[in-house]
């Protein structure tokens, strides 16, 4: 029992946790006493260890990882509920009930209802699994619960732990170790020769765990082929049709628009990938049907397709999403007439457009990655980015041209 419940987690102050600061200060921030803290991202972003980080100095806390749950004790609801009450005989009151990938335990809303409705306790839980907040619970806990996503390191946060732990090689050297390995905080400390073991390994449980296992997925292969179909269209458009024609074109096989669909679902539903919608600027509004589709980290798109020399710019355009995103905004690719911008991005009443690529090699490259933004008649920021060593020019008429280093600063 001692091996799930952790009286005030004296262990973890051996561990080597190196800070993130933007969601430490969240935790800190937004952590009520009346109410739940929701962390929610693909599995091995580092929630567990964000949440150890806070919880440092913290006391009096009933805390259950069911990744340390070994002989998988912890199944339902009830047995939950009788640890928990196990614990307040030998230890007293709570203030804090943390309970780690909560989505392994049966009905576990039901426990956190109850827990919530006495008001007594400080409520953070986490999962992998963007579809578990039930509409009863979320009914329930209207205007009462916080939810945040949880994302790999972002490459500001790379050079950090790079500086913590004394590396040496140059910027450069680490963010080509970045696109290519990915942005998981553990496949920072692995050995090189190892990296894509493990990373083959983190792919596996995902695609098992969180997708095969919760949806009774029956044809794995399919499932697989679809992921790697996206992989390889990261930069377009994508519809279900797109998928069904691929599998009649290269597999001779005919497969429904529906499961299509499902299996995409699946796949959203698990972090690993994200939908963007388009958006028309004229109208103003969202269109349907046809979407692109980014990582939540490249690693598991490397894994399935990964050609630096023919795809860079594909990657350049991951890392701009996902960093949108972890500063909350509602992302889009727009739709300006007959030209497209990768990425127009909104939040709070703001709104930023981004164009991607690789290099601007020449002033006829620059207009052409320009143009597009300049077409656009409104005084919202708006910027190039790429990965230029040497920027010639700091903007192009009135738009900002940028190095991918230094996304994070913009947004």
């Amino acid at each position: 029992m001692k091996r799930i419940i952790l009286e005030n987690l004296d262990y973890i102050k051996d561990l080597e946790i190196i800070r993130r600061d933007y969601y430490f200060s969240l935790l800190q921030n937004f952590v009520s006493e009346r109410g739940v803290f929701i962390l929610t991202g693909q599995r091995r972003v580092g929630k567990s260890y964000v949440l150890l980080d806070f919880l440092q100095d913290k006391k009096d806390i009933f805390y259950l990882n069911k990744e340390l749950d070994d002989y998988n004790k912890i199944k339902t609801n009830k047995e939950l509920s009788k640890l928990f009450w196990i614990y307040k005989k030998e230890f007293g009151e709570p203030k804090y009930v943390v309970i780690d990938e909560i989505q392994d335990i049966e009905n576990w809303e039901i426990f956190i209802r109850k827990l919530f409705s006495l008001k007594k306790y400080k409520i953070i839980i986490t999962w992998s699994n963007s579809h578990l907040l039930s509409s009863e619970m979320a009914t329930y806990l209207t205007g009462r619960y916080i939810q945040f996503d949880i994302y790999p390191l972002c490459f500001d946060e790379y050079l950090y732990f790079a500086k913590t732990i004394n590396r040496l090689e140059t910027k450069k050297e680490l963010f080509l170790e970045y696109i290519e390995f990915g942005w998981l905080p553990e496949i920072f400390f692995i050995d090189k020769k190892y990296k894509k073991n493990y990373l083959k390994s983190i792919k596996d449980s995902i695609i098992l765990k969180d997708i095969v296992d919760r949806f009774w997925v029956k044809n794995i292969s399919v499932l697989e082929k679809i992921i790697k179909y996206l992989s390889d269209t990261l930069w377009s458009l994508a519809s279900t049709s797109n998928i069904t024609d691929f599998f009649k074109t290269n597999f001779d096989k005919k497969l429904s628009s529906s499961v299509t669909s499902r299996y995409i679902e699946f796949s959203k539903s698990s972090f690993l990938i994200n939908e963007v919608s388009r958006y028309n600027l004229k109208w103003k509004r969202i269109l349907e049907y046809v979407s692109k589709y980014y990582f939540s980290d490249i690693w598991i798109r490397n894994i399935l397709w990964y050609n630096f020399n023919f795809d860079i710019w594909k990657i350049l355009e991951n890392i701009v999403y996902i960093n949108l995103k972890k500063k909350w905004y509602e992302v889009y690719v727009g739709e300006n007439k007959d030209k497209e911008i990768d990425f127009v991005a909104q939040k709070e009443g703001k709104t930023i457009y981004i164009q991607v690529t690789y290099l601007i090699t020449s002033k006829n490259v620059a207009k052409r990655e320009f143009w597009n933004l300049l077409e656009i008649k409104d005084n919202w920021p708006k910027y190039v980015v790429s990965m230029d060593e040497n920027i010639d020019w700091n903007s192009y008429e009135w738009i900002n041209h940028i190095h991918i280093y230094d996304i994070d600063k913009i947004i």
